[in-house]
């Protein structure tokens, strides 16, 4: 058992795909679970949101898609790009059933090389700073892949994105014109790819401007606002074409020390700087009796100014709680890699050997 952990509500989890799949219809939903479902655990969210209706799940990492296959997860999956390609990464591709990623040239090479029967999708990068070919390249890439009588491409995405201090509608309506323009010159080739998708939660509220594509992008890609992560909008004079709840309902530990006495008590919590608590950007907790303020964050260990609280050693401290706001910072709760999960609304599972 844990020092801290969090509570997580996979219910939320099936009815925030839900909510998604529902807003972006007709499109398909491809689930992004990067970074161990954004923290809230790569198994489990992967079997809610596949319960949610999700089309086909993604992931960053090799060791998530066989995480998945050996949990009994048989959804399509597709491996981003990130991690070097290599002959062994193609076997496990291949044995899994995975569709693999391509970003250029040399990459097509090792999948094209590998002697392995695979389906493959193309990333074009669109001025996000992501992986990715560049437009212009897509065409001839596209043609080698077809060249190769082992490789099946079902795909091309792209990701959307902005950052810095400029207008983010803009650099949307500049990346998606880029990927119109791409997939354009691809021709009516471009129409018998099965996935083809535009990548973001943001671009949950972008789904009609993705209608007027003279190729059917008919793929959402979306990943945290699937467990309640809200991701800013470039149109945010509008009424968000979706509603979620976060799917993280509590973070909890327990008072590991009591010193002082009233009024100027400190309490210890195991929980600090290596487990994230500064990311949240908390300064208040709650304990039984009230709310304490967080003095002090060292690597493992917090203190907390008890005051006059009736607070006693193993007493339970509520970092988080979804009910009354506590940390504002929930969004970068995924980071915080120590912390045990704990799971509600977690159907039964069949037994496996049954």
């Amino acid at each position: 058992m844990g020092a801290a952990w969090m509570e997580i509500d996979l219910g939320i989890v099936e009815a925030n795909t839900r909510a998604v799949k529902a807003a972006v219809a007709p499109h398909r939903l491809l689930a992004s679970l990067k970074a161990d479902a954004y923290g809230h655990g790569l198994v489990p969210v992967a079997r809610s949101v596949v319960r949610g209706g999700a089309d086909m799940l993604a992931v960053v990492a090799f060791d998530d898609a066989l995480r998945l296959r050996d949990a009994g997860v048989e959804a399509r999956i597709l491996v981003y790009s990130g991690e070097a390609l290599d002959v062994d990464r193609c076997r496990v591709a291949h044995e899994l059933s995975l569709t693999l990623t391509v970003v250029d040239d040399e990459s097509l090479v090792v999948v094209a090389s590998s002697g392995f029967a695979l389906e493959v999708t193309f990333e074009v990068e669109t001025g996000f700073d992501r992986l990715g070919c560049a437009p212009a390249e897509l065409p001839a890439l596209v043609e080698r892949i077809d060249g190769c009588p082992a490789l099946s491409l079902v795909g091309v995405y792209t990701h959307l994105g902005a950052y810095g201090d400029g207008d983010t509608a803009t650099a949307f309506d500049q990346q998606y014109e880029c990927f119109r323009t791409a997939l354009a010159a691809l021709g009516a080739r471009a129409d018998e790819l099965d996935l083809v998708a535009a990548a973001s939660s943001p671009v949950v509220e972008w789904t009609d401007r993705m209608d007027h594509c003279s190729v059917d992008v008919g793929w959402v890609d979306v990943g945290r606002l699937l467990v309640g992560i809200h991701a800013d909008s470039p149109l945010s004079d509008r009424v968000p074409r979706v509603h979620v709840q976060p799917a993280l309902r509590r973070i909890v530990t327990q008072l590991g020390q009591v010193r002082g006495s009233r009024p100027n008590r400190i309490g210890v919590i195991p929980l600090g700087k290596a487990s994230g608590l500064p990311g949240l950007g908390t300064t208040t907790v709650r304990l039984p009796g009230g709310t304490a303020t967080i003095v002090n964050i060292n690597l493992e260990h917090a203190r907390l100014d008890l005051g006059d609280l009736d607070a006693s050693y193993g007493d339970e401290v509520v970092i988080h709680d979804a009910a009354d706001g506590l940390a504002p910072g929930l969004g970068v709760a995924w980071a915080m890699p120590t912390i045990e999960r704990r799971y509600t609304h977690e159907p039964d599972l069949p037994d496996a050997n049954a």
